[in-house]
C-alpha cells in the first residue's frame, strides 16, 4: 500500500508484473501526477547511489566516442575545500536550490543549467573545490581540454555527447585565450558556454576557472554566460583553520584561537 495526496493506493504483483489499484473517482486526479512522482524518486535514488565518473576528450575518434572514462572517488568535500565558510555556505544552498528549480528556469523560459568562474591564483583549491560540487551534486564530470580540441566544429560534437546531470569544466581558461594555445576561436567557447548547442542538454552545470578574470574579454565572462563568481584568495588565517583541523586536529588551542 501507498498513501499519494491523501489517497491510498496498493500495488500487487501478478503474473511477472505489477498491477496498480486506487479508486475509480481519484484515477483521474492523481494518476498522472503519481507516476511522475514515482519516476522522479527513482531518479533521486539512482542518482544517490550511482557512481560518479570522470570524462576526458580524446584526440583522436574512438569507437564509444570522444569521451573516455573513469570512476571518480575524489575524497574531498565542499566542507574541507579551504574557503570561507560563510562561502561555501552559500555555494551548498545554490547549488541545491539549482537541483530543485526545474519548473522555474522552464517558466522563465530558459534551460535549466548554471555556470560558475572560480577565479585566484593557482593553488588555491580550484579544482578541490569542483570536485566537492560534483561530490554534492552527485554529477559526472566532463573535464575538456581545449588543446585536444581541432577546430570549432569539434568543440560542439564534443559538447553534443556530453549527458545530463554532469558538470563540464574548463579550467585554466584564461591560459588558452591569453597565449591562444588552441585550434578554437574566442566565438566558439563563447558560443560553448551559451549558445544553441549548450542547451541541447539540461539539468548542467558548467565550471571554468582561471588566475586572472582580469585578462579576458568581458563579453565572455557577461551574465548569462556566468551566473556566479566565485573568487578564491590566497590562503589566509581563517581558511587556514579548515586545513588545520582536518589535518592535525588544531581546532582550538593557545596558539590557535577560534578568531
Amino acid at each position: 500500500m501507498d498513501t499519494y495526496l491523501g489517497s491510498r493506493i496498493f500495488w500487487k504483483f501478478e503474473k511477472d508484473c505489477f498491477v496498480l489499484k486506487m479508486r475509480r473517482r481519484e484515477k483521474r486526479r492523481i494518476l498522472a501526477s503519481y507516476l511522475q512522482h514515482i519516476h522522479n524518486v527513482a531518479d533521486e535514488i539512482e542518482q544517490k547511489t550511482k557512481q560518479i565518473r570522470l570524462y576526458i576528450n580524446a584526440i583522436n575518434e574512438l569507437e564509444n566516442g570522444r569521451w573516455i572514462s573513469v570512476p571518480f572517488s575524489h575524497p574531498v568535500t565542499i566542507d574541507t575545500s579551504v574557503l570561507d565558510s560563510d562561502l561555501k555556505n552559500k555555494m551548498k544552498s545554490d547549488l541545491e536550490s539549482f537541483l530543485k528549480s526545474e519548473q522555474y528556469y522552464h517558466r522563465l523560459g530558459r534551460v535549466w543549467k548554471r555556470s560558475y568562474l572560480l577565479y585566484g591564483p593557482s593553488g588555491t583549491g580550484k579544482s578541490s573545490f569542483i570536485a566537492g560540487m560534483a561530490k554534492l551534486l552527485q554529477y559526472d564530470i566532463y573535464d575538456v581540454d581545449l588543446t585536444k580540441v581541432a577546430n570549432d566544429s569539434d568543440l560542439k560534437l564534443l559538447q553534443l555527447q556530453t549527458t545530463r546531470r554532469s558538470m563540464i569544466v574548463v579550467e585554466d581558461l584564461d591560459r588558452y585565450l591569453y597565449e591562444k594555445s588552441t585550434a578554437v576561436s574566442l566565438s566558439a567557447i563563447s558560443n560553448f558556454m551559451d549558445g544553441i548547442i549548450s542547451s541541447c542538454g539540461e539539468e548542467r552545470v558548467m565550471v571554468f576557472t582561471v588566475s586572472n578574470k582580469d585578462q579576458i574579454d568581458p563579453t565572455v565572462l557577461r551574465p548569462g554566460r556566468i551566473d556566479v563568481h566565485i573568487h578564491f584568495p590566497l590562503c589566509d588565517f581563517p581558511a587556514f583553520k579548515t586545513p588545520a583541523n582536518s589535518h592535525f586536529g588544531a581546532e582550538r588551542t593557545q596558539a590557535f584561537p577560534t578568531s
